[in-house]
């Protein structure tokens, strides 16, 4: 629900900024509720142009207007309303430099601006605009705490996108910072992970195509090693088995050839 005066602009309190909009309203594809959205967004405009700069609940108030103008730009395909977004994320994340470092918003306003990144390179397709996502996608990484129960899907997200970068641009650091992200996913995630076997997979798949531009050896022997103990746990039964052999098995033959 949105909280009085939020319709009428004037009156929003930046104390309830947490409350600004329920879940279902931000799910929803209801013309009028998107209209709702829209009043909200707008409140939250207003109410950031009165907040003096030193207003500890601005960055607050920018963090969800960011956000919220993100969810609305999706919900309508209006792309400068997400170029928007971007733009106030990045006001967020400055004005956010006078919260404590603990703070959990230096976290959830880096993943909001990689989301909207995200959205603009599905809409643009543009290398320049993956290159951007990726930046988001370090700052993002660095921002997360070691136990951060949601560590391994954030460096899952950046693994992918940095992945494609590397697919566009001929630049052998980027090719290798792939393949250590890829890591640190592999390794976040828990050893009884459902998502485990098919993330070793990807490494697998990952380690190869580096290996494919680098030519190290190396990263061939840590593939087809990773390859064969992604399995060995496994019962002979287990449809993950169909995960790896094809990698495994394509990478040994070179790796043979790599110890002539």
């Amino acid at each position: 629900m949105v909280p009085m005066g939020v319709a009428g602009v004037p009156g929003i309190n930046l104390g309830e900024r947490v409350n600004i909009v329920s879940d279902e309203l931000i799910a929803s594809g209801d013309p009028a509720e998107i209209e709702e959205l829209r009043a909200v967004v707008n409140g939250l405009r207003s109410v950031i142009a009165g907040a003096p700069a030193e207003d500890p609940e601005r960055a607050l108030c920018l963090h969800d207007l960011g956000y919220l103008l993100s969810v609305l730009a999706c919900r309508t395909g209006d792309i400068g309303m997400l170029r928007e977004s971007i733009l106030v994320d990045r006001d967020a994340l400055a004005a956010a430099g006078d919260l404590p470092e603990d703070h959990r918003m230096h976290l959830s306003a880096r993943i909001n601006h990689r989301y909207a990144l995200a959205l603009l390179f599905e809409c643009t397709d543009d290398t320049g605009d993956l290159t951007e996502l990726t930046r988001a996608d370090r700052a993002m990484i660095a921002a997360v705490a070691s136990d951060n129960p949601n560590r391994a899907e954030l460096l899952c997200l950046s693994w992918s996108d940095l992945a494609q970068l590397a697919g566009r641009v001929d630049e052998t650091e980027l090719v290798n910072e792939v393949a250590e992200i890829a890591r640190q996913a592999v390794a976040a995630l828990a050893l009884d992970d459902p998502d485990r076997p098919a993330a070793l997979a990807d490494l697998v798949d990952t380690l190869l195509a580096v290996f494919e531009r680098s030519g190290d050896a190396d990263l061939l022997a840590e593939a087809v090693r990773i390859g064969r103990d992604g399995v060995r746990p496994l019962p002979g039964d287990d449809p993950v088995h169909s995960l790896f052999p094809g990698l495994t098995w394509h990478a040994i033959e070179p790796a043979e050839q790599c110890r002539i």
